[in-house]
Order: structure tokens, then sequence, then C-alpha cells
């Protein structure tokens, strides 16, 4: 198990499904073997592996039914409005790019759902629904 994967297990505990809008910061291939089912959006390529699904329209995102966590990479961080289904229904973890907070101004969204910044984990930083 890598040091990504065991960093993220002890932060969330146990997960079944992830979703990557982006490349998950370099960790797709530790993702893809530590979840059940792995969605995937990103504008570069298709991923192919037994677990993953490739999602081509992120409108589609909000039609799954179980998502545990979301790895977001920076350059998709304006696209996090179009999953509100998947935040206000099954509040999961946000896993977003880089140590450092966000700001506020780039994910005020986050903020009015209830989501704060709780940890900071080195590559990413970590959200999770409070209110």
């Amino acid at each position: 198990m890598s040091k990504f994967i065991k960093r993220l297990k002890k932060s969330i505990g146990t997960a079944e499904n992830a979703l990557v809008i982006g490349t998950a910061f370099g960790h797709l291939d530790d993702i893809k073997q530590h979840f059940n089912t792995v969605f995937v959006h990103n504008d570069k390529d298709l991923i192919r592996s037994r677990n993953i699904v490739n999602i081509k329209n992120i409108n589609d995102i909000g039609m799954s039914k179980a998502i545990h966590i979301i790895f977001f990479d920076l350059s998709y961080i304006s696209d996090i409005e179009k999953l509100a289904e998947i935040l206000t229904r099954q509040t999961p973890y946000l896993a977003i790019e880089g140590n450092n907070v966000v700001e506020r101004s780039r994910v005020e969204y986050l903020y009015k759902t209830g989501y704060r910044a709780i940890e900071k984990l080195g590559e990413f930083h970590l959200w999770k629904k409070i209110k």
C-alpha cells in the first residue's frame, strides 16, 4: 500500500467508490487498486481497467449512487458546482489538489453547502460536510 493511500485511509477510513475529476494528482494507479469502483472524468484520455468507469460528460456524474470520495484537480475546480447533486445528496469527502486550502472565492459553493477544509495531507487537502 502506497504512502498516499495510507494517509487517505487514516483520514477517511474505509470507502468503496471514488470519483476522480482530472488525473488524481498522478495517483490514479494507487486509487484504482484501493477502491472497488473508480469513476473518472478528464479531458485528456480514456483509462482502461476492470474497475474504472470513464465518464465523458461531467453532467452525467450525478447519476452515480454511491460516491464516498471525490478527487479534484485544481484545473477542474471551476466545475465543482456541476457536482451539486452528489455533494448535497451523498456528502462525500473531497480531496483537492495542493496542500494549501483553495481560496474561498474559487470554492464559494462548497462553503454555501456546508463543506469545510478539515485536514492538509501534503499533496492534497481534505474537505468534509460539517453543517
